[in-house]
């Protein structure tokens, strides 16, 4: 087994049962419109943007001062997923615009 993975797995569980915990529901209810769970998902992204940009500024300060710095890779499944949803209107210009220089510097990350 890939430790990786069970780690994942492990980490899933435990946000299962703190969202159960925290909301008395899971993602079965069915009180939740295609739109409701697509704008649910928008504001997860957002924060991820907001992630990343906090470690790509921490990632350029490090390169300034010579510090090794991690590296990020990302698949060719985020940009599907981005464009389904920037086709879809769920994700406005200037968010797409954040991801795509995030999906950019990622990329550009992990040919060196």
């Amino acid at each position: 087994m890939d430790p990786n993975v069970e780690a994942v797995i492990a980490k899933h569980r435990s946000r299962e049962k703190q969202g159960l915990q925290k909301y008395g529901v899971d993602t079965t209810r069915a009180d939740l419109s295609a739109t409701e769970w697509l704008s649910h998902l928008q504001e997860e992204l957002m924060d991820a943007a907001v992630y990343a940009e906090r470690l790509l500024q921490e990632a350029a300060e490090g390169e300034e001062h010579g510090k090794r710095i991690v590296s990020f890779r990302f698949d060719e499944r985020s940009l599907v997923s981005l464009d389904e949803l920037v086709a879809a209107g769920h994700v406005g210009p200037e968010t797409e615009k954040v991801f795509r220089r995030i999906l950019k510097a990622a990329e550009a990350g992990t040919r060196s």
